[in-house]
């Protein structure tokens, strides 16, 4: 269980450097770049941390004449763009990080755990960026279980809300 309160910190941090560095991404490959994939796992590797201490908690807690307190964590929904697998084997590196704003896809309401594991059980993920190339939009990611059924787009900024959200709601 993470009981200090260094990870807020580190969440904090991380916010403003997403910010700072998207305004500099403008192509592949970059330094810039870098950056913003080594926030976006570094976050989705702490939230995750503390929604599975939500999640003992609430087993804990279940067992006990304790009061349970809201866990907020556990249930939290981000608005993401789904794309269900086709069938083709190259349906996610040529039509879906390609064409990722053209193609067939539905918006949809997730679970933030599962962009979580998505994350740090990426087999694939990708930034994503707006028409101009200017500037990093979201990111695309599937899980190694999902590989062959889903891809989910992220905007950057419903990410950076939900971090705010974690450090001001956590109970653990």
């Amino acid at each position: 269980m993470i009981l200090d309160g260094y990870w807020k910190l580190e969440l904090n941090r991380y916010v403003r450097r997403l910010k700072f560095w998207d305004g500099l991404c403008g192509g592949t490959g970059t330094y810039a770049e870098h950056q913003v994939n080594k926030y976006l796992l570094y976050s989705a590797a702490i939230i995750r941390k503390l929604i599975e201490d939500e999640a003992d908690a609430k087993k804990q807690i279940e067992n006990s004449s304790l009061q349970m307190p809201e866990l907020s964590l556990l249930h939290y929904d981000l608005p993401a763009t789904e794309y269900v697998f086709d069938g083709d084997k190259d349906f996610i590196l040529h039509k879906v990080i390609t064409d990722y704003y053209h193609a067939g896809n539905c918006s949809i309401i997730v679970e933030a755990k599962t962009i979580c594991n998505s994350i740090v059980h990426s087999y694939i993920w990708n930034l994503a960026y707006g028409t101009d190339r200017k500037g990093i939009i979201g990111f695309l990611t599937a899980s190694d279980f999902d590989k062959e059924k889903k891809l989910y787009f992220v905007k950057l900024t419903d990410w950076i809300d939900y971090i705010n959200y974690c450090k001001e709601k956590c109970t653990v």
